[in-house]
Order: structure tokens, then C-alpha cells, then sequence
């Protein structure tokens, strides 16, 4: 919407600026961030607007490890939807096509690294293998798996666990996955979901990253709309997931932990959040 400024007798147009482009608390490590707010395009080059199909989303981490539509058929692309997520704008997957996946260039992970992951989901349907993000496919048996399986949020790497909460659809969630040395975390709003020593402890490479359903399968299609996704190569210390939690938990609209102390040394910090009107 564009509005009239007058100054010294003079009539101007007056454009507001754009919003400014968010910030993470917290980018060492980090290797993708996909944002439903910046830099999704229904062509190369060309922003995507509302219901537009999505060929391509762009990687804000200095990674650039962008992902594209790798579907069987090329115009199985997603879709865009805009201020959905607390003002915020995602891209949905599944609902329009069953075989509806972004992918990268690249495994982005590999080895036995550590990692740590961030969603924001908001899911249409729970039942069966839902696929948020990974590498792990038929030809990469060894590969990582993001995923709900019937409503509980999950890991695979060569084995596999759940965690406890019950995830209803269309709500929206920020579910976290870590790897830390030889343990496995699971976490939903910030809550703990679960641990485990589980998985095999290595990925394969065999595959590139793939958001919403498997790099060479479509049997486990994600369902419903992710607004951001996170891929730090390494696990966030106490403090920098917190950082990124209770940040991610504000911009979205979601229920924070009411009140989480941090020890740091001898000492503790207390870090308070409150949600945003």
C-alpha cells in the first residue's frame, strides 16, 4: 500500500519498507535454514507468492544449500501459503500430490557428526511415516530420518525410537532432533520428548537432503506445512538451543517452557520467556 508524505510544499510517495529479514539468535554450526518468510520462488528467480507452486527455497545459511522439486513428475511442486504461521508463511507439502519433495545438492550430513535440528510443522495427517527431512532412502539404507510416525515425532539411523507426545494435526509444533556423542535427543515446544542411544551412530551419504518425503521413495509423504527448518552440524550446547528455542517459539506464536536456569560454571542464568501478544 503506498501512502502520501507532504514536506515543503512537496507531494511524495512514501513506500513502507519490507519487514526486516529475521535473524537467529545462534549460526555456528548452521548448514540450512529455510525460512517460509524469505526467498521461496514458484521459478529460478522469480518469488513465489500465495498458492503459488514452489520449485525452489532457498538455504539463508551461508551453506547454500538451497533445495529444489525433485518430484517424479516435474510439476508435483509444492505450495506456497503466506502468513499462516502467526503472520509467518510456510510451504505446504502432500496435500495437492503424493510425491511432493524439495531437494538439495548434497547428503548435508554425513559421518558420524553431531546435529541439530529445528521444524516448524504444522501437520494434516499423522497416521502412518510422515517424512519431514533427511537423506535416508533405498539407496542410502544408513541414511537420517526426520519424521511423525502416527502422531509421535521419531529418528532413524540404522534403528530408530519415538518420543511420548502426541502430535494432533493442524496445530502447529517446533520439534527439535539432536545428536550428541553417542545419544539421541527428541524435543516438541521446547519440552523434552525422549532420549535414546538407539540409532547407528553414522550416516550415509548415499542420498541428498530431501524435505518432505524420501530422496527416492514417496510411501512416507509429509502431510501438511513447514514454515522453517534448521540443520546445525553440531548439538547445540544448553544455551544456544534455548537461544533458538524460545526465539523460534516468540516469532511463531507457540507456548515456550514458562521458566528454564541454565548452570554455567559455578554460577546459573535464569532465562524467561514470555510469548508475544
Amino acid at each position: 500500500m503506498k501512502h502520501t508524505v507532504y514536506a515543503l510544499g512537496l507531494v511524495l510517495p512514501f513506500v513502507p519498507l519490507a519487514p526486516a529479514r529475521a535473524q537467529l539468535p545462534v549460526t555456528s554450526g548452521l548448514v540450512m535454514w529455510l525460512s517460509g518468510d524469505d526467498d521461496v520462488e514458484e521459478a529460478i528467480g522469480d518469488p513465489a507468492e500465495n498458492s503459488d507452486g514452489v520449485v525452489r527455497w532457498l538455504d539463508q545459511s551461508s551453506a547454500a544449500n538451497h533445495v529444489v522439486t525433485n518430484a517424479p513428475v516435474a510439476t508435483d511442486t509444492p505450495t506456497y501459503r503466506t502468513g499462516i504461521a502467526n503472520g509467518h508463511s510456510a510451504v505446504e507439502f502432500g496435500i495437492d500430490r503424493d510425491t511432493e519433495r524439495l531437494q538439495a545438492s548434497t547428503p548435508v550430513l554425513t559421518g558420524t557428526t553431531d546435529f541439530s535440528l529445528f521444524a516448524l510443522i504444522r501437520l494434516e495427517r499423522t497416521v502412518g511415516a510422515r517424512y519431514i527431512a533427511g537423506n535416508y532412502g533405498g539407496g542410502n539404507g544408513a541414511g537420517l530420518e526426520f519424521f511423525v510416525q502416527n502422531g509421535s515425532l521419531g529418528l532413524y539411523n540404522l534403528g530408530g525410537f519415538t518420543g511420548t507426545a502426541v502430535l494432533d494435526t493442524n496445530q502447529w509444533y517446533l520439534v527439535y532432533a539432536e545428536k550428541s556423542g553417542g545419544t539421541y535427543t527428541l524435543r516438541v515446544n521446547g519440552a523434552l520428548d525422549g532420549s535414546s542411544t538407539a540409532p547407528g551412530g553414522s550416516i550415509g551419504g548415499g542420498r541428498n537432503w530431501t524435505v518432505s518425503n524420501g530422496p527416492d521413495y514417496i510411501s512416507e509423504t509429509f502431510y501438511g506445512d513447514i514454515a522453517l527448518y534448521l540443520v546445525y552440524t553440531n548439538a547445540l550446547t544448553a544455551s544456544d538451543r534455548l537461544l533458538v528455542e524460545n526465539y523460534l517459539l516468540n516469532e511463531y506464536g507457540l507456548v515456550p517452557e514458562p521458566a528454564v536456569v541454565v548452570l554455567l560454571g559455578a554460577g546459573g542464568l535464569v532465562l524467561r520467556w514470555r510469548r508475544r501478544k
